[in-house]
């Protein structure tokens, strides 16, 4: 049973060290997704919106024997398309998959950071061209880890004091202010589903 330590967002600083991005790569990568695997009911990736450069559905593929379900949604963790002008975007599509081991060991061939990179030679990364992007994680039905890959944003609420522990040992982290945020405040109690 996961022990609520606070009611608080963390944003990663991921601009920091520009132009490189900050980020949680390798071993600090596999231990947050150990954490959030140990703590999440599900996770979710978006639909990526780049259908000429990001066409590479084999990752999608493998996650497909975890789907739990689809969710079609002007707003979600970082978005919020309800506003825009005709013909603008359009609505988020998000994959919503169990938080099952095998589905992380998948993540694990992927990606070596939390902002789905793949690294080479050093500190170059490759652009996988993946159909999926933002990967989210739900403790039940709320978000409790989101991220907007493309553009280095992460946030963290530390439901559990593991989550505290690696906050306050790995990256460097800024608390969120306000916490009732559009972008941070998602309840999959709130959105439509479909099977």
């Amino acid at each position: 049973m996961n022990e609520k330590t606070e009611e608080l967002m963390y944003d990663f600083i991921a601009f920091e060290d520009y132009p490189e991005p900050n980020t949680l790569s390798f071993d600090a990568f596999h231990a947050l997704m150990d954490v959030c695997f140990r703590h999440a009911t599900f996770f979710s990736m978006n639909r990526s919106r780049w259908g000429e450069i990001s066409n590479d559905a084999s990752l999608e593929e493998e996650l497909f024997p975890f789907l739990d379900r689809e969710i079609e949604t002007p707003v979600w963790y970082g978005y919020d398309f309800r506003n825009l002008p005709e013909g603008c975007y359009g609505n988020v599509h998000t994959m919503l998959y169990r938080a099952e081991p095998a589905a992380k060991e998948i993540l694990l061939r992927y990606f070596d950071d939390i902002f789905l990179r793949k690294f080479s030679k050093g500190d170059h990364c490759t652009d996988l061209g993946l159909t999926l992007e933002d990967l989210c994680f739900f403790h039940q039905t709320k978000l409790f880890l989101g991220t907007i890959s493309h553009e280095y944003m992460l946030s963290v609420e530390p439901i559990h004091k593991e989550l505290t522990a690696f906050l306050q040992t790995h990256g460097k982290w800024k608390l969120q202010s306000p916490r009732e945020t559009i972008a941070t405040v998602i309840d999959l109690a709130d959105y439509e589903m479909k099977p």
